[in-house]
């Protein structure tokens, strides 16, 4: 299980925002932090439904809350790509254009290559047999 922290930690890596120690947590990365897991909350629920989940997960309190439902794979191999790119919008826009560019690229492709799940169809409507 990942948390949004671990997937934080990756942003800041793309956006080169690690300082000399290579930790993800600082004075100049603290509004990044605080702005993070609202956003990855939005793109988590985009990975669900991707997926086929449902279900009422709402918004992630804070970095050290575990992002529920997403594979560890997605979460640190695609979703640090969106939440770099969401960071970066307003300051730099090039850059967040590349990212997120990235992002779209690899969650298509995953939502491509994963099989979807089976589920029951309820007819609540009566009209097939089944």
């Amino acid at each position: 299980m990942i948390t949004a922290g671990e997937i934080f930690e990756c942003a800041m890596a793309l956006i080169d925002e690690l300082d000399e120690e290579g930790r993800a947590y600082s004075a100049e990365t603290e509004t990044y932090a605080r702005r993070s897991p609202a956003i990855i909350s939005s793109l988590a629920e985009e990975a669900r439904r991707i997926l086929g989940k449902r279900g009422d997960y709402g918004i992630l309190d804070d970095l050290e809350d575990i992002v529920e439902d997403v594979s560890d794979s997605y979460a640190v191999g695609i979703l640090p790509y969106g939440l770099a790119a969401a960071l970066l919008n307003d300051e730099n826009p090039a850059s967040a254009s590349f990212l997120q560019a990235r992002y779209e690229e690899m969650r298509d492709w995953y939502a491509e290559h994963t099989p979807a799940e089976e589920e029951e169809i309820e007819d609540i409507y009566g009209v097939y047999e089944w």
